[in-house]
């Protein structure tokens, strides 16, 4: 068998590759060639296709917050936590230093630190941050 040591044909070649070009250009003209149905122009379709845009757009939004919601409400006592949290109107900086508490503490269950006082009470006498001391209060009292 002998090996083949000439340089390709590239006349022949850009032939070979113009002859399988001209059916698939003949296509692409039909195709790019839209015939609009009566009654629409390319502008209410063009409209048409926004509104679907912005609606799926605001469709996965809502489905992504929900689900990010789930994830946060996924342990046991979270949802108890924030009832308590809006039921003591506690702010999302007061409810930031509880849920730092429940981290710090390792507490199974995050609602347990509106019913155990002695986990917020430590930090609230050794903290030099007064937001501690003020929380306690507004918690439990003096």
């Amino acid at each position: 068998m002998r090996l083949k040591t000439e340089a390709p044909n590239v006349n022949g070649l850009a032939a070979m590759v113009a002859a399988g070009l001209v059916p698939v250009l003949a296509q692409v003209e039909k195709v790019t060639k839209v015939h609009w149905p009566k009654g629409q122009s390319p502008a209410a379709i063009a409209g048409l296709l926004f509104v679907i845009a912005v609606v799926s757009v605001v469709l996965v939004v809502v489905i992504v917050r929900r689900l990010v919601g789930m994830l946060r409400e996924g342990r046991p006592g979270d949802a108890v936590f924030a009832e308590l949290s809006r039921a003591h109107g506690l702010s999302r900086e007061e409810e930031k230093l509880l849920r730092e508490t429940v981290s710090r503490e390792k507490l199974p269950d995050p609602a347990r630190i509106f019913v155990e006082k002695r986990h917020l009470e430590a930090y609230a006498k050794s903290s030099t941050d007064p937001a501690y001391r003020g929380l306690y209060e507004k918690l439990f009292g003096r």
